[in-house]
């Protein structure tokens, strides 16, 4: 992966594999922090006490949701970071069947990023399950507190 930020590498062909790249990275970076936070959930529902397990939770949840933003050196989104390199195109002094070709790229490359259909989803399990999981789990920890305290009333 080039040194340079996106957008300011030398070509924008270096651009593109830079874009390109760095999505995937980052998706493969989430899915590896799904699986640790399968992992912390499980240890959530070990912890005994009640209100260390409430705090179990947030740290989790605050910690994940952290990672999930820091993530990458370029904290840019990936809209903002197509968006540096489709002005990168429109800028350069290009000819109109180069212009045209990077463009073309670039839809190409935004179609596989922004694409929801089965086969990202599938290629995201690794993300999404845990954080289902999380959430289920949340939910049942509050629900069945709840259920606790009113039959104890």
């Amino acid at each position: 992966m080039s040194e340079h930020s996106i957008g300011s590498n030398p070509t924008i062909e270096e651009d593109l594999v830079a874009l390109q790249m760095h999505m995937h990275h980052y998706r493969s970076a989430l899915n590896d922090r799904g699986i640790w936070l399968f992992l912390a959930t499980l240890g959530c529902w070990s912890v005994e006490n009640a209100h260390m397990q409430i705090l179990a939770f947030l740290i989790t949840f605050y910690l994940f949701f952290i990672q999930l933003t820091e993530s990458q050196k370029d904290k840019r989104t990936a809209p903002s970071l197509v968006a540096a390199v489709k002005d990168r195109i429109a800028k350069a002094d290009l000819d109109d069947k180069s212009r045209n070709k990077y463009l073309f790229d670039l839809k190409a490359l935004e179609r596989e990023i922004f694409s929801l259909n089965l086969t990202t989803f599938r290629n995201a399990l690794p993300f999404f399950l845990p954080w289902l999981f999380f959430g289920i789990s949340f939910v049942l920890f509050f629900a069945n507190r709840l259920a606790l305290l009113a039959s104890q009333s």
